[in-house]
């Protein structure tokens, strides 16, 4: 038919783990996918599905044949452990530029 959807290669990837198609996953799941890629761009860590998996755990829906993903963590906790990677960056930073780098 000669369709393409803009995936990027991350969620391609997590289709291709799932082993489902685009219109299998659930719409709102789409949203945790996109939202987990850009945290890890903006702390300039390279997206990866088995981190994603820490974060979220899927559901399968017999009656829909959709796939959702659902948070494993409380939105607390992810807050906490983003924090503490940006914590951490800022001291590496830190410890370079006193360094000279």
């Amino acid at each position: 038919m000669g369709v393409l959807f803009p995936f990027s290669h991350f969620e391609e990837e997590v289709m291709r783990v799932l082993n489902i198609a685009p219109s299998c996953q659930a719409f709102n799941s789409w949203n945790f996918v996109r939202e987990f890629e850009i945290v890890c761009r903006g702390l300039e860590i390279p997206p990866s599905v088995g981190v994603l998996f820490l974060f979220y755990a899927t559901r399968h829906s017999a009656k829909w044949g959709w796939v959702t993903l659902g948070m494993l963590l409380q939105k607390s906790h992810v807050q906490t452990l983003l924090q503490s990677l940006q914590e951490m960056e800022r001291q590496v930073y830190t410890s370079e530029k006193a360094r000279g780098f």
